[in-house]
């Protein structure tokens, strides 16, 4: 479900973040309950967000509460980043970054559109065979600069456009990039005879 669209009728909107992480930002009428007691609320429908800013991550949590047994329900893909975004929210910085471990799983799926702000990140993109800008598969942005990219430049690329587009975001130099997209493969080489995420998720 996107961000930007209004909370169905009669549903309950749920938080399935840390105590700490929901007081500092939440959707306004969301309730803070933990994953694992949701399949209590069998009977009730459900939007339910996380703080998972990648495809993937919604993804996950709709196979959970599939597997908890809901049917009646909604994920809000984006999480807390892609609502702040959309309510242009300053908060929406610390809400969109994304982590080192984040960044290279972003950049291997191969769904983004991608923008360097260097030319030394940009060489790194091709050193691994990623392809800068060109259009998004997912609606998603992700974009790489050196730790001094302006703050205001930042929050102007993360203001929410029309389609349902989000702008994600990793700093640091081109040799932290390098390494963690490096290790993103080793990692997933080992991961290939495990199990698959099925992106056909009705939740999401």
């Amino acid at each position: 479900m996107d961000a930007a669209a209004p909370i169905p009728a009669g549903a309950r909107l749920v938080d399935v973040r840390d105590r700490a992480e929901y007081s500092r930002l939440h959707i306004p009428g969301a309730e803070n309950l933990p994953l694992q007691s949701l399949p209590n609320a069998r009977g009730s429908s459900l939007v339910v967000y996380d703080g998972g800013r990648l495809r993937a991550d919604a993804l996950v949590l709709c196979e959970r509460l599939h597997r908890y047994g809901l049917r009646d329900f909604k994920v809000i893909d984006g999480g807390i980043a892609a609502w702040a975004q959309s309510q242009r929210r300053t908060e929406a910085l610390d809400a969109s970054r994304l982590t080192d471990v984040e960044v290279a799983a972003a950049l291997a799926a191969g769904q983004d559109r991608v923008v360097a702000h260097s030319d030394g990140l940009s060489a790194i993109l091709k050193k691994h065979a990623i392809a800068a800008g060109g259009t998004s598969k997912n609606g998603r942005t992700i974009v790489l600069g050196h730790g001094d990219l302006p703050r205001d430049r930042l929050l102007a690329t993360l203001s929410r456009r029309s389609g349902g587009n989000i702008a994600l975001y990793w700093t640091g130099a081109p040799e932290q990039l390098d390494a963690a997209i490096a290790r993103h493969k080793a990692q997933e080489s080992r991961r290939l005879d495990g199990p698959m995420v099925d992106y056909r998720c009705p939740g999401l």
